[in-house]
């Protein structure tokens, strides 16, 4: 009895067998590009809400800060406008708030 050596090889199967196999290789790499798009737009939309929290805290500041300079340079503008007018204080200044707003001067 003879043997009979079969080679086998994707190339002697008919394409209607390959076909199965590529649809379901195109599905897992269509899969894998919806995934790591939805991921992308996850990581930005993070990204996007974390920089707008820092600008608002940041714009609170800002707010605070212009706040203070312009109570200090409401100070300044008092000040300078008392000694254009020979306005003078008799004793060391003591402001009675944080903000400037209310002073007294001890004789």
């Amino acid at each position: 009895m003879k043997t009979r050596t079969i080679k086998f090889s994707i190339t002697h199967l008919p394409i209607w067998n390959i076909v199965p196999f590529l649809l379901f290789a195109a599905a897992v790499v269509l899969a894998g590009v919806y995934i790591y798009g939805i991921n992308q737009v996850v990581v930005d939309s993070l990204f996007v809400e974390r920089a707008n929290e820092q600008m608002a805290v940041l714009e609170e500041e800002i707010r605070e800060l212009e706040g203070d300079l312009a109570q200090l340079s409401v100070g300044y503008r008092l000040e300078e406008e008392a000694s254009q007018l020979g306005l003078t204080s008799e004793g060391p200044v003591y402001f009675l708030e944080k903000n400037n707003a209310v002073a007294r001067a001890d004789n």
